[in-house]
């Protein structure tokens, strides 16, 4: 879902994403944002979002995952590319 934290992503930006005690370091390649997860799901590939699902499963899927207060704020989708291996943070 969209969050104000990704309002100001955009294209060729460097990101680092953690997650427990690894990271990761990536490109931004492209940003679309939808206003509706039924925009979203016709026009992004299924494969990408959820491999091996149909889009009408992405749709179940999404709206079991996020609450209607969140859907609300639509939804954001950023391609990026990672610029190195996963690495262990330490902490």
């Amino acid at each position: 879902c969209a969050h104000p934290l990704f309002d100001a992503v955009s294209p060729k930006e460097r990101i680092r994403f953690v997650c427990g005690k690894e990271e990761a370091r990536a490109r931004v390649d492209s940003v679309r944002r939808y206003t509706h997860l039924l925009s979203l799901v016709l026009w992004e590939r299924a494969g990408r979002i959820l491999p091996g699902a149909n889009k009408a499963e992405i749709y179940r899927v999404i709206r079991s995952i996020y609450p209607r207060e969140k859907r609300r704020r639509g939804f954001v989708v950023i391609d990026f590319e990672l610029t190195g291996p996963v690495i262990p943070t330490g902490g």
